[in-house]
């Protein structure tokens, strides 16, 4: 008998790691170059060689996209050929349809690329500004803040051009930046830190200059679009971005835990209304809840004080009922001539709502003072109330055992439209550090920064991959939030948003304690604030 052949012994562990990697760094060098060249600094429109380097680089892409399944295979395929590499490539790649032309496409390709396209020059350190960039904020103090820990890196490898913050009072950063860009103070700034609804006063008047939106990177890849939106000149209409996005903001919704049959809010009248009210008292009556009910006061702990979060509860109140006043796209709804703010019947039903919730106690708290000023917080915290509306940031404050116990809760998006909060950071006119200022400014949007700025501050992201990034523990309402960051809406533009509020919301104050009727001369003096008069 004949002994049997030797079993071919398989590819070593080393052969299959070498694979794998000439595989993937194939692949990877695909998706490099055609991103090199779609999104080269050439206006790929205007001549044969623009379209050829477009169709070729979209190539690349797509061949990197359609391979990446297969990197298993090929490189199992290719590890068993490793002592013999050069002829076993060319056995690969004529055996296969796919490879073959690809690896001709790219071998003609990159030839074309060295001799006739110049690569993109990002900014290097090297080419910034030297000097202090001073950054007017109202950052918080603690070492916590991840705003803090990111300046602290860029300083780290920035240590020409580092940041210095101006700490300014949250209540007085818009004044101290409007008069910073007016005057000039002892140490001017260079970067502004701006509530998006500011962006249309300081472009308006000429405190901040657009970003150079330097190519192949465009600052629009990857932000959620009504986010970026806040950063452009909505009022009017100049081209390009004029900041980017710092942290954006939407609603969440707040409810204990521990209760049992408390159902999440599906609507505005679940927070603040009868249905609300009705969730209170079937709470209470539940002899399971017993212990864990006795705190409990109203159904809702809601944020009252005559200041900006009033006039988000009202725009909020009355969108949840079909009211319009303010479109989606920050447009007030006036009459014919625009003498008058035209409040719809939705909106007259969505106020007598609010006024009813805030003058019944056990739908809703009345504010109180607290030493931090997170009124609501506070009596959610102590478990006096059911439900919160509150901003994602509460979500840590909340969790924050250091100071004090908490009621569990759960997080969950709102079911009805939110205004769109956020912070945007703009570059001032009068700076001599632009490239420099916009550096730090794309390194604080950046998809790493954004990662933290969530992750340890529960800042709402800008970005639409971090929402996927982020944990799935300490974050598990991330997509729920990014939902809820897509869907909000914008409070009014104008240049003059300042005074435009504080009528607003002064006059909601008295409606509340009139049945939610608004005094007949408020939608002229509305009109006359949005334009400025």
């Amino acid at each position: 008998m004949h002994a049997a052949p030797p079993v071919p012994e398989g590819p070593t562990r080393g052969q299959r790691v070498a694979g794998y990697a000439i595989v993937s760094t194939g692949l990877a060098t695909c998706e490099a170059v055609g991103w090199i060249v779609a999104g080269n600094p050439t206006d790929l429109a205007r001549d044969a060689w623009g379209w050829v380097t477009l169709i070729l680089g979209a190539g690349f892409s797509l061949f990197f996209a359609a391979g990446t399944p297969f990197i298993g295979a090929w490189g199992r395929k290719l590890a068993n050929h490793i002592p013999n590499l050069p002829s076993a490539a060319w056995e690969i790649l004529r055996g296969n349809v796919l490879l073959l032309p690809a690896g001709i496409l790219a071998t003609v390709l990159v030839l074309l690329i060295a001799i006739f396209v110049p690569p993109p020059a990002p900014m290097a350190t090297s080419s910034l500004e030297e000097g202090d960039i001073v950054v007017y904020s109202a950052f918080d103090e603690s070492p916590r803040d991840p705003r803090r820990i990111l300046i602290a890196q860029w300083n780290q490898a920035n240590p020409k051009s580092p940041v210095k913050v101006e700490e300014v009072r949250p209540e007085q950063l818009h004044d101290r930046s409007v008069n910073d860009a007016r005057d000039h103070s002892n140490e001017p700034a260079d970067v502004y830190v701006l509530d998006n609804i500011w962006l249309p006063e300081f472009i308006e008047a000429e405190y901040i200059k657009p970003l150079n939106e330097r190519p192949p990177t465009s600052p629009d890849t990857g932000y959620i679009p009504n986010v970026l939106d806040t950063c452009r000149d909505r009022y009017g209409g100049q081209p390009g971005l004029w900041c980017l996005p710092l942290n954006t903001d939407a609603g969440l919704m707040f409810s204990r835990s521990d209760l049992q049959g408390l159902p999440e809010p599906t609507n505005w009248d679940g927070y603040l209304g009868e249905p609300a009210l009705q969730a209170l008292l079937r709470v209470k009556e539940n002899p399971a809840n017993q212990l864990a009910a006795t705190s409990v006061q109203a159904a809702s702990a809601a944020q009252w004080s005559n200041e900006e979060i009033l006039t988000v509860n009202a725009l909020e109140a009355m969108w949840a009922a079909g009211g319009e006043v303010v479109t989606r796209d920050g447009r007030l709804v006036q009459n014919e001539d625009t003498s008058a703010v035209e409040f719809d019947d939705g909106a007259l039903d969505g106020l007598r709502k609010l006024a009813r919730a805030y003058n019944d106690r056990e739908i809703s708290l009345l504010d109180e003072p607290a030493p931090n000023g997170s009124r609501s917080t506070d009596a959610f915290k102590a478990g006096r109330a059911l439900y919160m509306r509150n901003w994602p940031v509460a979500n840590d404050v909340l969790r924050d055992l250091s100071s004090g116990s908490t009621m569990p809760f759960r997080v969950a998006g709102m079911k009805w439209d939110s205004v769109l909060g956020g912070q945007n950071l703009a570059i001032a006119e009068s700076t001599d550090q632009p490239r420099a200022a916009q550096a730090f400014i794309e390194f604080m949007a950046s998809p790493a920064s954004q990662l933290l700025l969530f992750e340890v501050g529960g800042f709402a992201p800008v970005r639409t991959e971090t929402y996927s990034d982020a944990s799935s523990v300490s974050r598990s309402y991330a997509q729920e939030l990014r939902t809820a960051v897509e869907r909000a809406r914008h409070r009014p533009v104008t240049p003059c948003y300042i005074r435009f509020s504080e009528e607003f919301h002064n006059g909601i104050a008295r409606a509340l304690n009139n049945n939610g009727n608004l005094e007949p001369d408020l939608p002229r003096i509305l009109s006359s604030a949005a334009k400025c008069q």
